[in-house]
C-alpha cells in the first residue's frame, strides 16, 4: 500500500514539474520605468530585440554571477523603440555558467529583452480622442502672434507624435485643462529624433511643451 501511494505521488510530482516547465509565461502588456498617471496609452513603437552579456572574470565572489541591471536594459529598449511605454515586453534573465579554478574563474550569461510594439511603416495621421476634447480644440481660437522660439532645427512633422500623452499629462500638472475641465488637446509642432514639441489648447490659453525621451517641460 505504501509503495503504491509513493508511486502515485512520484508520478504526480513528475507530471506537475513537466507541466510547469512546458508552460511559457505571457509577455507583459506594457513596461515602463515610470509609473503612469491616469489612463495608460501605448501607441505603436518600433520592435526591439536586445541582448545583454553579463559576467566575466571573478576573484573569490567578486563579480561572480553579478546582478542584472534591469533598469539599464529598459532604458536602452525605450531609446531603441522611441517610446516611453513598451508593449508586449519580455525580459529573460539567464544564470551565468561558471568555470572555477581555485580562487578565481570565469562566468558568462546573456539576458534578453524583447518588445513588440506593432511597428508602423507609415506613421498614423491622427490619435483618437474623446468628443469633448475634440470640441475643445475646435472652439478655442488659435494664437496669431508671440509664438515661442524654436528649440532646435526640427523638421515639420507629418503625423502625430508618440509622446502626446506625456505632453498632455505634463500640461495638466501645470494647470492646463480643456473646456469643461476636460483633458487638453495636444498638437505636434516639430519632431527631431528623440525630441518633440507640442502645442496644448487650454481653456486659459495656449501652452507649449517640449518632450524628450518621455520627459516633458514647459518652454
Amino acid at each position: 500500500m505504501n509503495n503504491k501511494l509513493s508511486m502515485i505521488l512520484g508520478i504526480y510530482c513528475i507530471a506537475s514539474l513537466l507541466a510547469g516547465c512546458a508552460s511559457q509565461p505571457q509577455p507583459l502588456a506594457y513596461l515602463s520605468m515610470e509609473r503612469p498617471n491616469g489612463r495608460i496609452e501605448t501607441p505603436p513603437h518600433n520592435n526591439v530585440s536586445l541582448s545583454f552579456p553579463r559576467g566575466g572574470f571573478y576573484f573569490f565572489n567578486i563579480n561572480y554571477r553579478p546582478a542584472a541591471d534591469i533598469e539599464s536594459y529598459i532604458v536602452k529598449a525605450q531609446k531603441d523603440a522611441n517610446a516611453v511605454t513598451l508593449k508586449n515586453a519580455d525580459i529573460k534573465l539567464s544564470v551565468p555558467f561558471a568555470i572555477d579554478i581555485f580562487m578565481f574563474g570565469y562566468n558568462h550569461g546573456t539576458d534578453t529583452l524583447t518588445a513588440s510594439g506593432d511597428a508602423f511603416h507609415a506613421a498614423p495621421t491622427s490619435i483618437d480622442r474623446p468628443a469633448a476634447a475634440t470640441g475643445a480644440s475646435s472652439s478655442h481660437p488659435k494664437p496669431t502672434s508671440s509664438a515661442p522660439p524654436q528649440a532646435s532645427q526640427a523638421t515639420a512633422p507629418q503625423s502625430a507624435g508618440v509622446m502626446a500623452y506625456e505632453a498632455e499629462a505634463a500640461a495638466m500638472k501645470l494647470g492646463c485643462v480643456g473646456e469643461d475641465s476636460s483633458r487638453p488637446v495636444s498638437k505636434l509642432l516639430a519632431m527631431d529624433q528623440n525630441m518633440e514639441r507640442y502645442q496644448l489648447s487650454c481653456a486659459q490659453g495656449t501652452l507649449y511643451v517640449q518632450c524628450e525621451l518621455g520627459r516633458c517641460v514647459k518652454e
